[in-house]
């Protein structure tokens, strides 16, 4: 009789460890930090157009049951202008809100949606980069494509 109230309670007590863990993991993680980094271009003929980049960052990591983490909030980048294609969308994306959704295995994609509204109401998307960061945000990497012609461009 005295094994079995053991076990109980062994079990018990492991049911609520584990519960505990999955609580920590879940609970959203305030998020707000500034980096300061370079902007550069690989190769020996972009060795002197090194540009300081300033990014600051204020939202909130969640994950959901399976533990798929998602970032809500807002990102600052110094240089956004150089970056986005359509220059329509620069006053739109000043002060929008992003959601990034992580992939476990390449991180992320950072792109702002944008609400047109008017004559031809439509959706569209400006694609940043990709986005790399550690669990903690200590370090992060953005990798932005070279801006390449468009179809309104011909």
């Amino acid at each position: 009789m005295e094994k079995k109230k053991y076990l109980r309670y062994s079990i018990l007590i492991i049911l609520i460890v584990l519960l505990g863990i999955y609580v920590y993991i879940r609970y959203p993680r305030t998020i707000n930090k500034t980096y300061t980094g370079l902007k550069y271009k690989l190769g020996v003929e972009n060795i002197n157009d090194l540009e300081e980049v300033t990014i600051k960052i204020n939202g909130k990591v969640t994950s959901d049951f399976w533990l798929n983490k998602k970032f809500k909030g807002k990102f600052y980048i110094s240089n956004i202008d150089e970056l986005i294609t359509n220059k329509d969308n620069i006053s739109k994306l000043k002060d929008a809100p992003v959601t990034i959704i992580y992939n476990r295995l390449w991180g992320s994609l950072l792109s702002y949606p944008i609400f047109n509204s008017g004559k031809d109401w439509s959706i569209d998307s400006e694609i940043i980069g990709n986005i790399y960061h550690d669990t903690d945000f200590k370090e992060l990497t953005i990798l932005c494509p070279q801006p390449t012609w468009r179809i309104k461009d011909g």
